[in-house]
């Protein structure tokens, strides 16, 4: 948990700049848990194999140590000033890259990349990646361009003056969803695993539904922003009350 200043200045520094690092978000022992849980889920039947990661979907209904982290105060407190009240979980999933994954290209994140054209709004939607190992420039790790939630041009493909999220496990890069990224070359023969976090405000419709009442969803922290008991006016609906 950090204090009240603390979360003023990475709201502030996130709105300014479109990104922003939080150091040691997850202490030392929280993330050697997560790190286990991680291994077992990547190994597990609920993982999925794709061409370039291993991915696992819904990290919500994994147990405590995953919620717990949605529903921090201090988390909370700084995704609210970003998005407004009442904005909703998109997407949660664990992803892990395999080695000599090749680099992307320059991306938004939902909702913008869902758009025809991508609306001159710098916060409809927000991605948070997690770091459970260390990310280097070796391994590929998450390379963004300051300040171009701001630009009303789509992002170039062409090289761009970037930043890269190199971290120690438990720092936690919070982004535009419009901040223009992409993954790094995983130059190493080591996995490079993370938390990814996809929030957007309360009248857009997450990537992902909520798979209903369930004991994972007890808290109603939790259940707000799964949109199972969204408040009066909001225009999402989840399907068990559509």
């Amino acid at each position: 948990m950090v204090g009240n200043a603390m979360v003023s200045m990475i709201s502030s520094q996130l709105a300014g700049t479109g990104a922003v690092v939080w150091s040691r978000f997850v202490d030392e022992s929280s993330c050697t848990q997560l790190q286990e849980l991680a291994t077992e889920l990547l190994s597990g039947s609920a993982a999925r194999h794709l061409d370039r990661s291993t991915r696992v979907w819904h990290l919500y209904t994994h147990g405590a140590p995953f919620t717990d982290l949605l529903v921090r105060p201090d988390f909370i407190d700084v995704l609210g000033r970003i998005l407004g009240p009442h904005f909703l979980l998109s997407d949660y999933s664990l992803n892990t890259v395999q080695p000599r994954q090749p680099v992307d290209d320059w991306h938004v994140d939902y909702p913008y990349n869902a758009m025809p054209s991508i609306l001159f709004e710098p916060f409809l939607g927000l991605q948070c990646i997690l770091a459970l190992g260390r990310f280097t420039a070796d391994n590929g790790a998450t390379q963004y361009v300051a300040g171009s939630h701001l630009d009303p041009d789509p992002p170039s493909q062409h090289a761009l003056e970037h930043s890269t999220f190199t971290a120690d496990p438990g720092d936690l890069l919070l982004m535009s969803a419009r901040t223009s990224h992409r993954s790094g070359f995983n130059d190493s023969e080591a996995q490079r695993t993370a938390l990814l976090f996809s929030f957007v405000q309360r009248w857009i419709r997450p990537m992902s539904q909520p798979h209903g009442p369930a004991p994972w969803a007890l808290g109603s922290c939790l259940r707000l922003m799964l949109g199972l008991d969204p408040p009066a006016g909001t225009p999402y609906q989840s399907p068990d009350r559509i």
